[in-house]
Parts: C-alpha cells; structure tokens; sequence
C-alpha cells in the first residue's frame, strides 16, 4: 500500500471516529422512549376531554324571562321564590324581573328579555288588558308566551296556567250564605285593571242574586279597590259603615289584602267578629285572622303546588312536549290550551287539615297571637 492510499486510510477512519463522537451525546438522553410511551396515553386522554365539552354545552340550561306584577303581598313573594326553587330544581335558569305596580314598566321589561334572546316569557301581567303587545313582540322573535294566574284576552296567548278562577267568586259567596242568607251586604271588588275581578264577581251573584232579587239580600256597596291596595279596601269599609251606621252583616272582600283592610275598618267600631269577612289566597295574615275569629274564611291557592305545576309546564314546552291535563280557556280570540288547578276554602275548622297538613303554613305562626290552651290539636 502507497504512504498515499495509508494516510487516506487513517483519514477515513480519523473522520469516522469523529462521527460516531459527535453523534454519541445525541443518544444520551435514555428517557426519550419512554416519553414516547407515555404520549400516546397523554394522546388517549385528549378524545375524552374533548368529549366532555360537548356534553357541557349540551346541558346549557333554558334561559326563561318572568314577568311578575308586583311583590307588595305574601303571595307574590312565596310564588316567585317556590318557583325560582323549582327552576333549579328542574335545571332551567330564570330571569325575574318585578313591574312594582307599573304596566309601562313592565312592557319595557318584556322588551329587554326578547332582547336578552331568552327562550320563553312567563308573564303576570300589571294590567292583563295592556299586555297583548308582549306576545306580538315575542312571536315576531320566536318566543313563546305563558300568562300566569291571570288571563290575557284578544290576542294570540300561547297558554295559560293558574287556578280554576270560574269557582273561586262561587266558594266565597256559597260560604258566607249558608251562614247569613239575608241582611246587609257589601262587596269590595279588587282592581279595575284585573280581568280576574269580573270572573270572581260573576261567581259571588251566581250565588246570591236571586236573594238580592227577592230583597232577602240588600248590597249596601258595590266598589273596587285601586291596586288591589289593604288601605283603600278599608277607606271604602268605613264609608259603608258610615253611611249604614254599622248595620253590616256580610262583607264579600275578593282578597285576602282586601279583606284584612276591612277588619281594620270593623276593629276601630268593635265589630270584627261580629261581620262576616271573605278573602282569597291564604295569606298568613288572612289564616291569622280566621283563628281569631275576625275573618270568616278564605279560598286558599296553594302556590308551593302551583309552582311545581308552572315550572314542570315550561319545561315541557320547551322541550315540544303535550302538558298533561290540559283544558282551553277562551281569551276572546282563541282557546288557549290551559292547566288549571282548583284551590280550597280554609276556615277556623280546617286549619289544621290544610295549611297545617300540606306545610305550607306552620301552627305556631298561626296562633302566635292566640293562647295556646286556646289551638287546635292538629295530626
């Protein structure tokens, strides 16, 4: 071999021990593959993840606008907070919003939650007469609308869901008849604006117009409270107590808020107890007075159950599904498909197997003011 082809030799070999130097600390880091072997796991587990995001906007919960009226009263109040409890409970998001007594306010109020794009509108209309021009404007954005205990007429209301309102006029006035059928009798109707007024009114004569016919009855006073207010309620008492020298048997209050505004007139002449007083709703206040005698009754809504009715309804409707027991109620312009419950009459003889029973009331808030040698022995 050539000194030549030697040194060229070496050289080869002088360069491939270099490569193979160069190339070693390449190599050194042993825990590559298993890093390899654990990506593939890191690379499982992504699919999962990605999985469970779909399944997190699936379960976006309906977003549903409430309308209420007013919160000035007990009813008001347990209704919104029964039916807030069992939104959540059904897993469906509500955004409530209170008119305080102002219809203008509240039509602004239904125009922001179409705004807000929420997927229903349950309304408790302020003025029932003044509230087709949310359903028009809810329509035109693809909203369904549910008037709630109280009736919208003459445009096209998706449902109605309340209290059979048809007997509730009839319960208050069979009542006080069976006990007074004759004597001096005065109605105290609630507000103007409400369209419920004119149902439980027509149930009151259903009952007692013949005898107001046969002059067995005489009505001393046909007026209507402003607002549904306690104060005018018994502003209008003390005027017909006045002007009929307290000669008052039966007083026909379409409320309890009414009727505790006339017991205020009848305690300042010593004459609760002494007049027959009705009422509706089943106020605290309302049961308090008919364990102390100074109201006769009232036609109670139970609002724990009405709430369980009104929020299993949305949900349904929403979801495209039939409500079960399902009436129509006709609002002037169309059958409205409606569930409607009954309400119950509670007097002094069955507080205990009412209120009482169904929890809805507790004995010791009832009869706080009451000797307790003096209450019920309820089960």
């Amino acid at each position: 071999m050539s000194r030549h082809r030697l040194w060229s030799v070496v050289a080869v070999f002088a360069i491939l021990a270099a490569i193979v130097s160069a190339c070693a600390p390449a190599a050194q880091p042993q825990t590559q593959p298993a890093q390899a072997t654990q990506a593939p796991a890191q690379a499982q587990a992504q699919p999962a993840q990605a999985t469970a995001a779909p399944a997190a906007g699936a379960a976006k919960p309906y977003k549903v606008g409430v309308l209420w009226d007013f919160l000035q009263v007990e009813r008001r109040v347990k209704a919104k907070d029964y039916l807030e409890a069992e939104a959540k409970r059904l897993g469906f998001d509500i955004v409530f919003q209170n008119a305080n007594g102002d219809e203008k306010l509240q039509l602004q109020q239904a125009e922001n939650l179409i705004t807000q794009g929420v997927d229903m509108i349950v309304i408790l209309p302020q003025n029932a007469d003044a509230a087709c021009p949310v359903i028009e404007q809810a329509h035109q954005a693809k909203i369904k609308v549910v008037a709630f205990d109280r009736l919208i007429s003459k445009c096209d209301l998706d449902y109605y869901i309340g209290f059979n309102n048809d007997v509730i006029g009839d319960m208050m006035a069979k009542y006080v008849y069976a006990l007074k059928p004759d004597g001096n009798w005065a109605m105290v109707n609630g507000a103007p604006t409400d369209p419920n007024v004119k149902q439980y009114r027509d149930g009151w004569l259903r009952v007692i117009q013949k005898a107001i016919d046969s002059g067995a009855i005489k009505m001393v006073s046909d007026t209507y409270t402003e607002g549904w207010k306690p104060d005018n309620a018994m502003k209008a008492a003390e005027n017909f107590l006045t002007a009929n020298k307290d000669k008052i048997d039966v007083v026909l209050a379409m409320n309890d808020g009414t009727g505790g505004g006339v017991v205020q007139a009848l305690k300042a002449r010593d004459l609760n107890g002494k007049v027959l007083v009705t009422g509706q709703d089943g106020d605290l206040a309302a049961v308090q007075r008919i364990a102390a005698g100074d109201q006769a009754m009232t036609v109670w809504k139970p609002d724990d159950k009405m709430a369980n009715v009104l929020a299993e309804s949305i949900l349904k409707i929403l979801k495209g599904e039939q409500l079960p027991d399902v009436s129509t109620t006709d609002n002037k312009f169309k059958k409205v498909p409606s569930v409607l419950l009954v309400p119950v009459t509670v007097d002094k003889k069955n507080i205990c197997d009412t209120v009482v029973a169904s929890g809805y009331l507790k004995l010791e808030d009832i009869y706080k003011n009451i000797s307790k040698d003096q209450w019920p022995a309820c089960k």
